[in-house]
């Protein structure tokens, strides 16, 4: 990897995590894992819900599941060599769940009642309760992550456009960004008093800047070149 591609890891949310010392995060490592984990938090709820649990209890759950981590070193004996961390959240919140319905079942075995939720191995391809997909909770968080990430990358963007006083263009383009369409390149051209060309290179510009953005938020999560190639590839194969 090159030097410059090497400076672009060294101060990464993910890489912060995993500069921590032996005796936990230092205080940047503490606030990189706090920005992850808000950022990981929908995908992680998701999960939960694909498992069969409500709205409310999934939030519950996963919250607590945060707060565990925050409050435990785990996460500082992590190594980029040991996988990604979404592998590693979505293992980790399978075992809490996995002890949660342990714990639901122990106190209520007295009573004669036994609380049976949808296990972690049985729940593959059951959707969540009011959901109509298919996907497997694993599935439906790493959609749900790809999601975030590409409405994180457009908001910088949208931000970038503003500032450059082409707030409006911007919005009128936003619709071209997910794909090509000559009628609609005509239509945004009449009523922006431009030429189609003109719209044809700008789409394809804001494209190059939403990739390279999309590119900054998975670095943000990976500690090294390979991670990133790995996960940029897994992101474009799945969305």
């Amino acid at each position: 990897m090159s030097e410059w591609e090497s400076a672009k890891f060294e101060k990464t949310q993910w890489s912060l995590v995993l500069a921590a010392g032996e005796n936990g995060l230092t205080r940047d490592g503490e606030d990189a894992l706090d920005l992850l984990l808000t950022k990981y938090r929908p995908p992680l709820v998701t999960y939960s819900r694909k498992l069969g649990y409500g709205p409310e209890e999934a939030e519950d759950l996963v919250q607590d599941f945060i707060q565990r981590l925050l409050r435990r070193g785990d996460i500082a004996h992590l190594s980029p060599e040991k996988g990604k961390f979404r592998t590693f959240l979505k293992a980790a919140l399978a075992n809490f769940l996995r002890n949660d319905v342990e714990k639901r079942n122990a106190a209520k075995r007295g009573g004669g009642v036994e609380f049976t939720p949808i296990g972690v191995e049985e729940a593959e391809g059951i959707p969540a309760r009011g959901s109509s997909s298919n996907l497997s909770p694993d599935e439906a968080c790493d959609q749900h992550w790809r999601r975030i990430v590409i409405t994180s990358a457009i908001g910088e963007l949208r931000g970038q456009c503003k500032a450059r006083g082409k707030g409006p263009l911007f919005e009128a383009l936003l619709p071209c960004l997910s794909g090509p369409d000559a009628e609609d390149y005509a239509r945004i051209a009449g009523q922006l008093g431009l030429t189609q060309n003109t719209i044809r290179v700008t789409v394809f510009r804001l494209k190059k800047e939403l990739s390279d953005l999309i590119d900054d938020e998975i670095r943000k999560t990976v500690g090294s070149h390979s991670s990133f190639q790995e996960e940029r590839r897994e992101f474009y194969r799945t969305s």
